[in-house]
């Protein structure tokens, strides 16, 4: 179903469940009775980026990159920032908090529960570390960029900074978390036969799979939409 900016945020959800990540990432609340132009136009942010991200769920690599490609940079990187917020303070803390429930209720006696544990660690910092030398140089790079390409310069005055990131180098070092994710997925499934109460289990896997749709546009947007544009604007100085 097709959501249009005159829906308020509790008709956006019912129609899509998982626009729920969108509108936290940028403070819409899901109770307010505004349609979602109004809302987007208070919180000065483009409503038509709002609608193709939550439409983007559903839809393939190849449309993706056709719908955000024409978005401005600026805008993009709010969003991939927006994003990293919203899944170190909201998204990780639910995901151990229901770990951690089905420990306590298992009373800690299935060895699939210490890796469950060890692999979701690992997940945790391993994308929070990919987040952090994202914010310190693809998007630092990024900006400098941009307002490079917006204003006049020197350009042997700022080569020296331009060549002091590869973005190259930043592509190979990019970690592939997507694993550490599905490796975590696996093991809960192995698990839930040991579990009496599924009422948790269930909450967590449907959290997984969400986060895993919602990481998957978040990585095609950064690592196929963002740093083209990256690319394209370095080969203009």
């Amino acid at each position: 179903m097709l959501v249009e900016s005159s829906y308020n945020p509790s008709q956006i959800i019912e129609a899509h469940q998982i626009a729920i990540y969108t509108l936290s990432k940028y403070n819409i609340n899901k109770g307010d009775k505004s349609d979602l132009k109004t809302i987007c136009d208070e919180l000065k942010i483009n409503v038509n980026f709002i609608i193709d991200l939550i439409h983007q769920s559903d839809l393939s690599r190849v449309k993706v990159l056709d719908t955000f490609r024409y978005y401005d940079l600026l805008v993009l990187i709010d969003y991939l920032e927006k994003s990293h917020i919203f899944y170190k303070n909201k998204l990780l803390p639910k995901i151990e908090q229901y770990i951690n429930h089905i420990v306590l209720l298992s009373n800690n006696e299935n060895k699939l529960l210490s890796l469950v544990k060890d692999v979701f660690k690992r997940f945790e910092m391993s994308l929070i570390e990919h987040f952090y030398v994202e914010e310190k140089n693809l998007f630092v790079y990024a900006k400098y960029l941009y307002h490079l390409n917006k204003s006049t310069f020197n350009r042997y005055q700022v080569m020296n900074y331009v060549n002091l990131f590869s973005l190259e180098e930043f592509q190979d070092a990019h970690p592939k978390t997507e694993k550490d994710l599905d490796l975590l997925e696996r093991a809960l499934t192995e698990l839930e036969v040991f579990l009496s109460d599924k009422l948790v289990y269930n909450a967590l896997i449907n959290t997984i799979k969400d986060f895993k749709r919602d990481l998957e546009l978040h990585a095609i947007i950064e690592d196929f939409v963002l740093i083209s544009k990256v690319s394209e604007m370095r080969q203009k100085i």
